[in-house]
């Protein structure tokens, strides 16, 4: 029988109040990035290292807060669950995920021609709930050249906007319960290993256990962070 959750790895009402505030930074960190930057593709990676850099900056107010305010110190399952809900922001937000979805919404409409024959081929296997099939309110989203924030605009987005959100959603419930069937027999008769836990959970240890007490890891931090300094002064 697993031991009974103590504070540290409970789950609490501010750190998913945290969680919720960070997402938006997250995300519109991430979309610059990869949209607007094109440089760095986390969401590609295992490691998703946005996420990672803003724990180190939340261990790095929390190791303030233990000093000067102890009573508001975030506890190591607070940090890790805002860890969590950084980590399914970013993935959702990704290149392989939302950038994708959001362009396919109207790209089978938008690129049809009468050379390629998609009207006729699959366009009547596109629902019109997930799918905007009106020429004058893709144009500006190809286009550009105007704002999206108008009725007209606003209102032809958003049933396919709910649709695909609702799908999503359970989408991620389904992943969730699939979790929850498999992670007895994962974690507990298999105790299989997961790699990319091993680094935020190090992170948020108090103490000599804390992954910030061997003087290696500043020392591979400052080289690293070095090298990325100079290719971003150089770029």
């Amino acid at each position: 029988m697993l031991p009974n959750p103590t504070k540290k790895s409970k789950v609490t009402i501010r750190a998913v109040l945290i969680g919720v505030l960070l997402i938006p930074i997250n995300c519109f960190w991430h979309i610059q990035m990869t949209l607007v930057w094109l440089m760095n593709f986390p969401a590609i990676l295992t490691l998703l290292f946005n996420v990672v850099f803003i724990l180190f900056i939340l261990v790095l107010i929390n190791h303030f807060l233990k000093i000067h305010i102890p009573k508001a110190t975030l506890q190591q399952g607070e940090l890790l669950t805002i860890y969590t809900m950084l980590c399914v922001s970013t993935a959702l937000s990704g290149y392989d995920m939302m950038q994708c979805l959001i362009s396919l919404i109207g790209s089978g409409t938008w690129y049809a021609t009468v050379e390629n024959e998609w009207v006729e081929l699959f366009g009547h296997y596109l629902p019109n709930q997930l799918v905007i099939k009106d020429h004058t309110i893709l144009a500006p989203f190809y286009k550009g050249g105007t704002t999206f924030y108008t009725t007209k605009y606003v209102q032809a987005w958003l049933v396919p906007i709910v649709c695909w959100t609702v799908f999503i959603i359970i989408l991620i419930w389904v992943m969730l319960c699939i979790n929850v069937l498999l992670r007895k027999q994962w974690i507990e008769n298999e105790r299989l290993a997961y790699p990319i836990v091993e680094l935020p959970f190090n992170m948020t240890q108090e103490g000599e256990r804390s992954i910030f007490s061997n003087q290696l890891v500043w020392i591979g931090i400052a080289i690293s962070g070095g090298i990325g300094l100079l290719n971003g002064i150089s770029h």
